[in-house]
């Protein structure tokens, strides 16, 4: 049976990140300058921590997978003014850098890697989640790749690690091709949990938080294949900015490489700092957290020294290509060692 990728998916995400970069291009032109008279007037000053703002935003809500990245953002508030924000999407991400809406965005490795074999400017700075946590799960009785025609399988958006998962592996399978399956967008983690609680969709791939909290409903819900166990190698998220403001701005990428090194080290060191944050943060059961954070460590979830390898840009490379996600590697010097070196001095 011939075998299709996810390439549409996958174009559409360049769709709409192309869409940003027209946004980007048609911005307002600026305003014609004042009479001379006016120009004389006293400026009004900006506020004194203007200058150390920070803009970071993430592609998603805030959830466990984060708390490791808040820990180092916290480090960074000592010397900036940090302003976090959740987006809906990648492609958002990559528009508000591309605006300079943003200074910093926190994504999914592949849609930085489209973006960046489409045009946008962007560079990698380092992981922000070594491993991809989703874990594939179905309504009871759908144990397989196999079980899945005529099924619903539901994702989080293009492009992201809840389409790659379900799509290698019926890609794997002799009997199953995309065409037998109805697809389905429907972004977060708790959002396709609650569909799956409702049975409104059969098959999604699912933070491990939200697999606890369906469990706890008494139904047997099938752990089909996680992300960890079929690709290791790959990268989910990482930090990135635009070439522009990472070469205007090379002390702000050493104190973030810093303040993420640190904050990473102490999530993989000290449970009882990871549990204290994500309480203050998230409205989960303590021990739900901590089943979750327990999974992380088994999975190498949080980034540790050398941080990121050309070797392992390559192996993830391969891996991604394989999977459908797009057909030519994303060079190393795609990634800026600013922040990655400043990380690994850290913790030496």
């Amino acid at each position: 049976m011939t075998k299709r990728t996810h390439g549409m998916a996958s174009r559409a995400f360049v769709l709409l990140v192309c869409a940003g970069l027209l946004l980007a291009a048609c911005t307002s032109a600026p305003a014609p300058a004042a009479p001379e008279e006016a120009a004389e007037a006293p400026a009004a000053e900006e506020p004194a921590s203007a200058d150390n703002t920070l803009r970071v935003a993430y592609a998603s809500d805030l959830d466990p997978a984060d708390i490791a990245d808040q820990m180092g953002l916290t480090n960074l508030e000592e010397s900036y003014d940090v302003e976090v924000s959740y987006l809906a999407e990648d492609s958002a991400v990559v528009a508000g850098l591309l605006r300079g809406d943003i200074d910093v965005g926190n994504l999914d490795v592949t849609a930085a890697i489209k973006a960046f074999q489409v045009g946008v400017p962007l560079t990698v700075l380092m992981p922000a989640n070594d491993a991809v946590e989703f874990v594939l799960i179905g309504q009871p009785g759908i144990t397989s790749v196999e079980d899945l025609p005529g099924k619903s399988v539901a994702f989080h958006a293009p492009g992201s690690g809840t389409e790659i998962l379900p799509r290698l592996l019926v890609a794997q399978s002799d009997t199953v091709s995309d065409e037998d399956i109805e697809w389905v967008v429907l972004p977060e983690s708790p959002n396709r949990a609650a569909a799956m609680e409702a049975d409104r969709i059969d098959v999604t791939a699912l933070e491990f938080a939200d697999v606890l909290t369906l469990r706890e409903g008494g139904k047997a819900y099938e752990i089909i294949a996680s992300f960890y166990d079929v690709a290791p190698e790959a990268i989910a998220t990482v930090w990135a900015t635009t070439a522009d403001y990472a070469a205007a701005n090379p002390e702000v990428l050493v104190d973030m490489g810093e303040a993420l090194s640190a904050g990473y080290a102490t999530a993989a060191s000290d449970k009882d700092a990871w549990m204290s944050t994500a309480q203050e943060m998230l409205d989960i059961p303590e021990e739900r957290l901590s089943e979750t954070y327990d999974f992380y460590s088994g999975i190498s979830m949080f980034p540790e020294s050398p941080f990121l390898t050309q070797e392992g840009w390559e192996a993830m490379n391969t891996f991604y290509i394989n999977a459908g996600e797009f057909e030519d590697p994303a060079p190393w010097d795609m990634v800026n060692p600013v922040a990655i070196e400043a990380a690994t001095t850290a913790q030496e």
